[in-house]
């Protein structure tokens, strides 16, 4: 479609990328081995290995299944086998061999093996509609039969159709729902099938029944079925030999849960409305539970299907006041990976990032499949055989000598790290039952609502018995079509609590006196969530008197409209008169025109600012937005939520150290302490002055890159749909999205301080590139032994990576030309020409590397006396040891995401490339830091900086495809 912008330097761009690949540095998909030589050693060997590569192939998947169980911390290397596998798939006719590969190899006794074939598909190259085409019809599905292939044949091909349908849901699940392979899967669910192929023909359904056109296909054709086969299956409930074995408890649990929620027949009544679960106090929480969890009618039975890692906490909670013996126990139906054990509130489910209960300082967990006791994410082993199929696992909470231990079948205790949990747990911290599960795993729990398989010897308390009763609404699992059509059905309620937005805000938490909570919610939290404050006292509003409720409002007034969280402070001691609340005129005295399109905050405005003013540039459309903002605030104070934009610059110039004035450019909108689109400098001379993360942010680098094309509307307009699919295809996306570069940790932590040189040296960027990019794309102060492991965990899968939020890549076309001269130097030389705008930053990494100061800092902020007008300021000296690591920190994390939109820049050239497509950098610099139409109306605040004198306009684009998480 177009030919190279700059053909003397395509020769060379050509002859590098030969040397990519001949050291083994595979453009999208292979992990990089560090040692060059081991690279092509492990080419040769390939090269040189029997006439018949299958076989080469079959001997590297039964290598990796051998080493996998070994693989426990995310920063370990993957194994070579693994690596090779990932080459060979690298282009369509390997991808072809390894997927048949995985199908005739991988055992059915192997309890990894459906992951494996999972893990590998979902970081294997995404492949186009035609090469699933084709791979099906070598398949041939119709003439295969249980005679022609043994069923692990069978039952692998249902894990990689269902594989393949999940990671191209959508159009491009057409090639896979197709009449033969929906014959093949709906036969399979006949109940003469063996159970392992009937269960993953119905998950496979589940799968392909993302998009609707496919579910509603399937649908009618279980309809025309003289009896639905799933209503068969689920009848194996009632069959008490039936449910003696592992797997079929597993098909009759699936079945009942595609009818609930997937396949719903009107004629049906849902599962939930006809279990019995009168005796049951304590069950898996529906309202704490990751997204992609199966939880059971019960409450009891839980199962994952997806490849992220799915969490789950119980109802119930043990006080650690109650010095008793606690105990539940777990049915394991498979012997993958799950991590069963306890955690608090404070645990948190990072799913899509792969850390569950034991991945934390917070939760303690017993994974019998690799033999670990897992506690803060380090895996403890121990001598007890692997968990199968059948077997129980107890779990005993001992409060009284402060000890956990884990049981197998009642006979081999398991016991690690419990001193480790219980010294981080803060007296307010009540203990909860909980779980995670990898893919294709299952169990059922149970918390002493029937007789327990191996009670302990020692007398004990059940989560059943703890003395807390569910209301029936608590303990009905509602499936989620129809917990989504009650949602919808529910009234909009006034003053609703802004945690669960189903009660009214009814509670104040005292000593800051913010509402905003229903007293469920207000139970929930320990500091509160709009000011940070530790929660003394609950109260409701409805008990304060009307003497109480002036005190109320002064003391509302004090927290928001002086946003007076002083570290170190006592509020009693500041004078009465300066804290009585202001009327919005009040506040408005404080503003002053200084220009058409520039205000001024005078000194004075909030408590400490006394060195510098605020300013900040708007329209008349703009000011309206922010003196909007402020009115709201000021006689609204008594409900929480992030300062106005105004309020948040007045408190920046209030900081230690800053100079000149705070700034607030048009883009600006409330954000976490700073304000998005405010700016200060600080002296670094003045060992006074701090540095905080809210002013940096906490997507560290967060930027806009710009890339021109040598193509125009009218070549694009055709195609489209291709080029936006193929986008998609090339382009990892979502919250839980996974890199398109793999990493091993060594490589990450090179390229945290190395930035675009890294990139540079690795192939995955232009030379011209790095000539574009500010700082050249690397700051050098950036040090990654600064950075936590956490963030390192977090950052490693997402490298290459778009993410979701805000975080978009645009195509887009020049509309119009204000400045010929600066649209020139971008290389952007008409109307109609089609460029590419590419939005995102340093993802988890550095959103973690923020949370991690942030926990320094408070202590940095006590110790030096540091006193701020908002706790989301926390910051430290720039100077101390705290405030010197996080510039570390940061400078590696800023690092990461020049990185990281350079991947994504080789991405886009790869997706464009076939078609002899040049993308080039169009810009010397960074566009902005956040996208501004997610905000306020773009033009405005583009003509204000041009009328400001910020800066020019240059060329105005409009967006005719998004690729968007």
């Amino acid at each position: 479609m177009g030919s190279c912008l700059c053909k003397k330097k395509a020769k060379h761009r050509e002859e590098r990328d030969n040397r990519v690949r001949r050291n083994g540095r595979n453009q999208q998909h292979f992990s990089r081995q560090r040692n060059e030589d081991s690279n092509d050693q492990s080419r040769t060997e390939m090269e040189q290995s029997s006439a018949d590569p299958s076989a080469d192939i079959n001997h590297l998947i039964l290598e990796t299944l051998s080493v996998i169980r070994d693989l426990v911390n995310n920063d370990q290397e993957p194994p070579g086998s693994l690596l090779k596998l990932n080459l060979i798939a690298d282009k369509e006719e390997g991808w072809q061999m390894v997927v048949r590969s995985l199908i005739d190899t991988v055992p059915h006794e192997d309890a990894l093996g459906p992951a494996v074939i999972t893990l590998f598909l979902d970081e294997s190259p995404l492949p186009a509609k035609e090469a699933v085409s084709r791979l099906l019809f070598r398949l041939n599905l119709p003439s295969c039969s249980f005679q022609s292939h043994p069923w692990g044949w069978h039952r692998n091909v249902c894990i990689v159709i269902g594989s393949l349908a999940e990671k191209m849901a959508g159009a491009s699940s057409s090639s896979i729902c197709t009449k033969d392979t929906m014959t093949y899967l709906l036969n399979n669910l006949h109940y003469n099938r063996p159970a392992e192929v009937i269960l993953f023909s119905l998950i496979a359904l589940e799968k392909l029944a993302q998009t609707t056109e496919n579910r509603l296909t399937i649908l009618r054709l279980l309809n025309e079925s003289e009896q639905n086969p799933l209503e068969m299956l689920e009848r194996w409930m009632d069959d008490a030999v039936i449910m003696s074995n592992p797997v079929k408890m597993q098909v009759a649990f699936c079945a009942q849960w595609s009818l609930d929620n997937i396949f719903v027949n009107d004629s049906r009544t849902y599962s939930c409305m006809v279990t019995d679960v009168t005796p049951i106090n304590a069950m898996l929480n529906h309202s704490d539970v990751s997204e992609y969890l199966k939880i059971g009618p019960d409450g009891l039975n839980a199962r994952c299907d997806v490849s992220s890692f799915e969490s789950v906490r119980c109802t119930f909670e043990v006080p650690q006041d109650r010095k008793d013996v606690w105990y539940y126990e777990a049915q394991i139906l498979t012997s993958g990976v799950m991590q069963i054990g306890f955690a608090t509130k404070k645990s948190r489910f990072l799913n899509h990032e792969g850390y569950g209960i034991g991945d934390d300082e917070h939760s303690i967990a017993y994974d019998g499949c690799r033999r670990l006791v897992w506690h803060a994410a380090k895996g403890h082993k121990h001598d007890a055989r692997a968990w199968k199929a059948g077997d129980t696992i107890g779990c005993l909470l001992d409060l009284c000598n402060g000890r956990i231990v884990f049981s197998l079948n009642g006979s081999v205790d398991i016991s690690d790290s419990s001193l480790s949990f219980f010294s981080r747990l803060s007296p307010s911290d009540g203990i909860f039952a909980a779980a995670s599960f990898m893919s294709f795993q299952q169990c059922i729990f149970n918390f002493g609502a029937s007789p327990f398989r191996y009670p302990p010897r020692k007398k004990f308390i059940s989560f059943n018995e703890g003395g807390a009763r569910l209301t029936q609404e608590e303990k009905t699992i509602l499936p989620r079509r129809r917990r989504m059509e009650l949602l919808a059905r529910d009234p909009h309620i006034e003053d609703a609590c802004t945690i669960c937005c189903s009660r009214r805000a009814d509670t104040i938490t005292k000593p800051c006196m913010h509402g905003g909570l229903c007293h469920e919610c207000s139970l929930q939290v320990e500091v509160c969530p709009f000011c940070r404050m530790p929660v003394e006292v609950r109260v409701s509003v409805a008990s304060i008197g009307e003497g109480d409720n002036g005190r109320l409002q002064s003391t509302t007034c004090l927290v928001h409209c002086l946003s007076s969280f002083y570290i170190h402070s006592n509020i009693d001691s500041f004078n009465y008169e300066s804290r009585m609340p202001r009327t919005f005129a009040e506040e408005k005295s404080y503003i002053e025109r200084i220009s058409p399109t520039c205000f001024r905050i005078k000194k004075g405005f909030v408590p400490n600012m006394v060195k510098v003013e605020g300013r900040f540039y708007v329209n008349n459309s703009l000011e309206k937005l922010m003196f909007n903002e402020l009115e709201v605030f000021t006689n609204n104070p008594g409900y929480g939520g992030f300062l106005p934009a105004v309020r948040q610059m007045a408190n920046v110039a209030a900081l230690p150290g800053i100079v000149g004035a705070s700034i607030g450019l048009p883009d600006i909108h409330s954000g976490y302490g700073f304000s998005i689109g405010n700016i200060a400098a600080f002296d670094v001379s003045n060992p006074e002055s701090i540095i905080s993360p809210g002013g940096v942010g906490f997507d560290i680098n967060c930027g806009v890159r710009l890339m021109r094309t040598n193509l125009s509307l009218e070549d694009v307009l055709p195609v489209k749909e291709k080029l936006t699919q193929n986008l998609f295809d090339h382009i990892p996306v979502g919250v839980g999205s996974k890199g398109a570069i793999p990493m091993t940790r060594n490589a990450l932590e090179e390229a945290m301080e190395m930035g675009m040189d890294w990139t540079l040296r690795e192939g995955y960027s232009w030379p011209e590139d790095q000539e574009h990019c500010e700082e050249d794309g690397r700051m050098l102060q950036a040090d990654h032994t600064k950075v936590s492991d956490k963030a390192k965990k977090r950052g490693l899968p997402q490298l290459g990576t778009l993410g979701a939020g805000n975080h978009y890549a645009e195509v887009q076309v020049v509309q119009e030309i204000y400045d010929k001269h600066a649209a020139a130097a971008m290389g952007i030389d008409r109307k109609d020409q089609i460029v590419l705008m590419l939005h995102c930053g340093s993802r988890g990494l550095g959103h973690q590397v923020a949370t991690d100061s942030l926990v320094h800092m408070e202590k940095a902020m006590n110790r030096d006396s540091i006193i701020v007008n908002d706790k989301q300021l926390a910051c430290a000296r720039i100077h101390s040891k705290e405030g010197q690591e996080y510039l570390s920190g940061m400078a590696a994390a800023a690092n990461f995401a020049w990185v990281n939109r350079s991947c994504l820049t080789y991405c886009i050239r790869k997706a464009f490339s076939p078609k002899g497509i040049s993308i080039r950098i169009a810009s010397p610099k960074l566009i902005m830091e956040e996208a501004p139409d997610s905000y306020k109306d773009v033009r405005d605040v583009v003509d204000t900086c041009h009328a400001a004198g910020i800066s020019n306009k240059a060329i105005k684009l409009r967006p005719i495809a998004v690729v968007k998480g």
